[in-house]
């Protein structure tokens, strides 16, 4: 896989108002206390049953089929209790190992390599950085050859653990990219929010497939739905 520092890309930031939630409530914490009122997998589909899509979870972390998937198995690795952050989580020791049975599962199960992101919250909670309030750290397969261009040059390249990302980003809004090669690139934000679905919008067009970056536009579901056939 390449790296490579780009141009911030010409986009308007998208407005998070409401964004991820139904009947005023976080989706995400709905998917995962089994709340069909609040989950928004089960209006999209229109289902008669409801089902809970965890695929995998431990004391404090859930594994679910992302919305708006970028590729087969795209996942999201999110916190059974609500938080801004994974930085967040980790400080409070309510992160624990399952992000390597995550890996595990995904790279068995694709056969490919594994690029994950976050757009983390500032940890006092003080705005929607992105579409959905709750952390959520995002796990794509993807191929060998693909090459991601990091939009804008801010980047800093830090180790790969989750104590080194916590302890870098602090109490901050943040971008964060993992490569296959065990390479971490964090980027914080300074006097304006970083926008909202940057790094899928990213990903989205190193994968050839820049039309479909935003997963209200474009949630697909049924596609979604197969990721979680596929690992539960």
């Amino acid at each position: 896989m390449r790296v490579a520092l780009g141009e911030e890309p010409v986009n308007v930031r998208v407005d998070a108002t409401d964004a991820g939630a139904v009947a005023g409530g976080c989706a995400i914490c709905s998917e995962i206390t089994g709340d069909p009122k609040g989950d928004l997998f089960h209006h999209l589909l229109a289902e008669h049953q409801y089902r809970r899509r965890v695929i995998i979870e431990s004391d404090h972390l859930a594994l679910i089929p992302s919305l708006g998937p970028l590729a087969p198995g795209h996942v999201l690795l999110v916190p059974r209790d609500h938080a801004p952050s994974s930085a967040v989580c980790i400080r409070s020791g309510r992160w624990g190992a399952l992000s390597a049975d995550v890996t595990e599962r995904l790279r068995h199960q694709y056969k490919s390599s594994l690029v994950s992101f976050e757009h983390g919250g500032a940890a006092d909670g003080s705005a929607t950085p992105c579409s959905v309030a709750h952390a959520h750290v995002h796990y794509v397969p993807v191929p060998d050859d693909v090459e991601v261009t990091l939009p804008g040059n801010a980047w800093i390249e830090i180790a790969d653990t989750a104590e080194a990302l916590a302890d870098f980003v602090a109490d901050a809004e943040y971008l964060t990219v993992g490569l296959p090669n065990h390479r971490r690139f964090v980027r914080l934000a300074t006097a304006h929010p970083l926008q909202s679905q940057l790094l899928r919008q990213t990903l989205a067009t190193a994968l050839g497939r820049a039309a479909i970056w935003n997963w209200r536009s474009h949630p697909n579901p049924h596609e979604a739905h197969r990721t979680y056939l596929d690992l539960a």
